[in-house]
């Protein structure tokens, strides 16, 4: 029994390790009865983890244990156990570049089980290489639609995952985008000729591409081709 203890607290050392890039262990005193948590090499109270590791190291920990105390008709490894594993928002407090690997890691971790996860990140989402995505509408009535199951792997941008699972057709903050959008109109509104229209559109561009280099890429490609368009020469 205390061997089958020992090694389920390793296979949760070594898959939380996998998931945040970093050494985890458990260390215990015998100073106190307390357990607290080693990452990278530092010792801290697991109370004082950050919300999405201490969620990752309670979930996976009561499930690993609880796996071990079944008794199971054909005993062996985790791996070659099958069951239904249900994880209701698996993102929730977990950094972007964890978010990318608790799907994977999981995944590998429990090959035989059939997973079904919940979640609003398109970095989960774009992380799935085995099984579907499928999308859950609510209409203003509150009822709730499933669309037909997506299969994986997308093999697509996390931009491009936005916009088509989630909507979002924007990578910038909401006035970065309406002023984005204000200066393509102004782009699409110059006649030939039109002087103060360019000026306007030169001046909208020069304020919005000087926020950022990506920004300013696309103040230029954006100039660009107003002046094929019109045959347009800015000032």
């Amino acid at each position: 029994m205390e061997q089958a203890a020992a090694e389920s607290v390793a296979r949760i050392e070594r898959t939380i390790s996998e998931i945040i890039k970093a050494p985890f262990a458990f260390r215990s005193s015998l100073k106190d009865v307390n357990v607290r948590a080693s990452v990278n090499g530092v010792v801290t109270e697991i109370d004082l983890l950050p919300e999405g590791l201490k969620s990752i190291v309670s979930w996976l920990g009561d499930l690993l244990m609880n796996l071990d105390g079944i008794e199971w008709v054909n005993p062996g490894p985790i791996g070659s156990r099958e069951f239904l594993l249900l994880l209701d928002e698996v993102d929730v407090h977990l950094h972007p570049e964890w978010q990318r690997q608790i799907l994977p890691v999981v995944q590998r971790t429990f090959p035989k089980a059939q997973i079904i996860a919940t979640t609003h990140s398109p970095f989960v989402v774009a992380s799935l290489r085995d099984g579907a995505v499928i999308e859950l509408k609510v209409d203003d009535q509150g009822i709730a639609t499933a669309s037909r199951p997506v299969e994986a792997p997308f093999y697509k941008s996390y931009s491009q995952t936005l916009a088509s699972l989630f909507g979002v057709e924007t990578d910038f903050d909401l006035e970065t985008e309406q002023e984005l959008r204000r200066f393509q109109e102004a782009g699409r509104a110059i006649g030939p000729g039109d002087v103060e229209g360019w000026k306007r559109f030169e001046d909208l561009g020069r304020v919005l591409g000087g926020r950022s280099d990506e920004l300013a890429a696309i103040v230029r490609f954006e100039i660009n081709q107003a002046r094929r368009r019109g045959g347009l020469t800015g000032s």
